[in-house]
């Protein structure tokens, strides 16, 4: 096995390579991962004021005709429509002021924030982005996104066997011809995991309002707007990552039976943990190990 390590998009990346390859071919593919993540951060990060992100964030408008920003609004959109609105790519004001900013200040404003509605307030013309209301965060999107194209980049190098996991987020193809077991952790005590999982050419995403939280003078913030009481973990498992990652962000927005009906529709298998009540709910075909 080929280990690859990489710091990224604010988050740590280990890449598992199971084929049998030599180190300097191993060295060569990490250099093609970083090249690639440096590329999506530098055109996509919020974080970033020089980014397509940021630029138009910054002035309401970025002449570009990039067809991966197409690829990330479009799925933000779609999800935005199917969703009611509960996931919305145009928050970036609303976690700014809520402290999540480009510093990390953490420091929460007490000030009116704008939302803007991706379907109306967000535009293409003649290779310009127009952004009318709101700030663009494709944060809900892009590590799944990124996760995916890794996949690609290694299955172009001929790579057949591979685990990608950016942050607790993966895509997995399989492990010396089995399926690759991923852990669930639990979201509020340390160390301690609720079970296991597997996964075989799939996406995997877990999220939780605890991941990213921090007191202010407002109160207890996340980085999840409007999460729904009760309910501390979601872990999907989709055909690809940023199918996973967006779906286990809307089952912290949405309630319970309308995110049933929308991980039905886009095929994907869920589990949902409440530390409070103690329930843990999996779709009949969530391949869930407890521990033994």
């Amino acid at each position: 096995m080929n280990t690859i390590t990489i710091t990224a998009l604010g988050t740590h990346w280990w890449i598992e390579v199971f084929d049998d390859i030599s180190t300097e071919r191993r060295d060569g593919i990490s250099d093609s991962i970083t090249t690639l993540l440096s590329s999506i951060e530098n055109r996509f990060s919020r974080f970033k004021d020089d980014s397509l992100v940021g630029t138009l964030n910054r002035e309401r408008t970025v002449v570009t005709t990039d067809p991966d920003l197409k690829v990330l609004i479009g799925h933000g959109r779609d999800m935005y429509r199917k969703t009611k609105g509960a996931f919305n790519i145009l928050v970036g004001d609303a976690l700014i002021a809520r402290g999540y900013d480009s510093n990390y200040s953490l420091i929460a404003m007490e000030r009116a924030v704008e939302i803007g509605n991706p379907l109306t307030d967000l535009d293409y013309l003649d290779d310009t982005w127009r952004l009318s209301v709101g700030l663009l965060d494709l944060g809900g999107i892009g590590k799944g996104w990124a996760i995916d194209q890794i996949a690609e980049l290694l299955r172009n190098e001929g790579i057949v066997e591979f685990l990608i996991n950016g942050g607790g987020d993966m895509y997995g193809t399989s492990e010396y011809g089995k399926p690759i077991t991923v852990y669930l952790e639990h979201p509020t005590e340390k160390d301690v995991y609720l079970g296991s999982a597997t996964i075989e050419n799939q996406g995997f995403a877990a999220s939780s309002p605890h991941k990213r939280r921090w007191n202010t003078s407002r109160g207890e913030m996340s980085h999840i707007i409007d999460e729904i009481p009760d309910l501390d973990a979601s872990f999907v498992i989709a055909d690809d990552a940023v199918t996973a990652d967006m779906l286990a962000t809307i089952a912290l927005l949405l309630p319970s039976t309308a995110f049933v009906e929308l991980a039905l529709a886009e095929g994907v298998q869920h589990a949902l943990f409440s530390a409070t009540t103690g329930r843990f709910e999996t779709t009949s075909g969530f391949p869930f190990n407890p521990l033994e």
